[in-house]
């Protein structure tokens, strides 16, 4: 049993090692026995005094060990790492992950594996959020419902692909290239997704978009950073699948005041976009991505040997409006959409 005197005395031999006030790095040990509730102090283990501790909005939070771990009361933490096959689920709350800083992130597979997933409620990260950067890393993000926002970016980890990422941005997945066993993925599906910079898709790295459940995916058009969408590398993989009710665009925003920052896309040559439906397929032209008051710099997108397995899809870059846009357009062939009406006038028998 902790006394009083003994956390008095941890306490200020923790303060000794930091140097500051109330700044401490917290290891998940899931001690609380109870619950797994990310607030719950029994639950958290201060790495120099061993004392349990409230995550506070200052503190390095490790969650390890293949712990999964609930944010769904409202909590508050300077920044969250998730490794070690652990998991992290935000369902519920108003959630926060504050401290600012170009080189600060939260890692979600780092070394080892780690996997966050958002479904409900909101999560605010104030810095770059890195989805397996290092060797031996398998980060995976995962969006059906609430609301993720990256409120800030940090210095990129996956810069030397070309466009503007000395700018740094608020999302990295994957890595540079010549690291092994990094596999970094970011599904959305439903809920939204902002973020105030942009977001990098590099080596070994999958952005997923899923249908029309999708609320918003919004990126830039905050004070004075610019937004934008970037794949790079021969490795990396965009996935876009519509249902019933098509998909959801990416709107990369132009800024809000005067700065000269301007958003931008840059696609580099090797990058590859992955389409499919999510029931029986249907002819339509749908939009995947528009770039606010600029040109996309397509540098050589090309479709994945599925999408060419089926000659139907196609897609096009359309820099001649005020916007830039990217379209996927499935036109089946005559006998096809013979096939796809005869399939239909079926269903409708067998409904009567």
């Amino acid at each position: 049993m902790k006394t009083k005197q003994q956390m008095m005395f941890a306490s200020a031999i923790a303060l000794a090692f930091s140097g500051t006030s109330n700044a401490a790095t917290l290891n998940w040990d899931g001690g609380g026995g109870v619950d797994n509730e990310f607030s719950t102090a029994a639950n958290w283990a201060d790495s120099v005094t061993g004392l349990d501790a409230v995550p506070a909005n200052v503190d390095t939070l490790n969650i390890l060990n293949g712990s999964t771990v609930s944010r769904t009361v409202n909590s508050a933490g300077g920044r969250t790492n998730i490794q070690g096959g652990s998991i992290l689920n935000v369902s519920a709350g108003t959630h926060s992950d504050g401290t600012a800083g170009n080189t600060v992130r939260n890692f979600v597979g780092n070394g080892s594996a780690g996997t966050l997933n958002v479904s409900g409620g909101s999560y605010d990260i104030g810095h770059l959020l890195a989805i397996s950067h290092s060797t031996n890393s398998d980060g995976s993000v995962n969006v059906t419902g609430g609301l993720l926002n990256i409120g800030r970016g940090s210095n990129s980890l996956v810069g030397g692909f070309g466009g503007n990422f000395a700018l740094g941005h608020s999302i990295s997945i994957g890595s540079n290239s010549g690291q092994n066993n990094v596999t970094g993925q970011f599904t959305i599906s439903g809920g939204a997704l902002k973020t105030r910079t942009g977001i990098a898709v590099a080596h070994n790295g999958t952005f997923s978009q899923i249908g029309s459940a999708i609320t918003e995916i919004s990126l830039g058009g905050a004070a004075a950073d610019a937004g934008w969408f970037a794949m790079a590398g021969s490795t990396s993989l965009w996935n876009a699948t519509i249902d019933g009710g098509g998909i959801t665009k990416m709107f990369v925003e132009a800024q809000t005041n005067t700065s000269t920052l301007n958003p931008f896309v840059t696609i580099l040559a090797g990058s590859t976009l992955n389409l499919g439906f999510t029931g029986s397929a249907m002819s339509g032209t749908w939009t995947l991505l528009e770039l606010e008051g600029q040109d996309i710099d397509d540098q050589g997108l090309v479709l994945s040997a599925a999408t060419l397995a089926d000659p139907n899809w196609s897609f096009n870059v359309d820099n001649s409006g005020a916007n830039g846009l990217l379209t996927v357009t499935y036109v089946p062939e005559p006998s096809s959409i013979a096939l796809l009406a005869a399939g239909g006038l079926l269903a409708l028998r067998r409904r009567r």
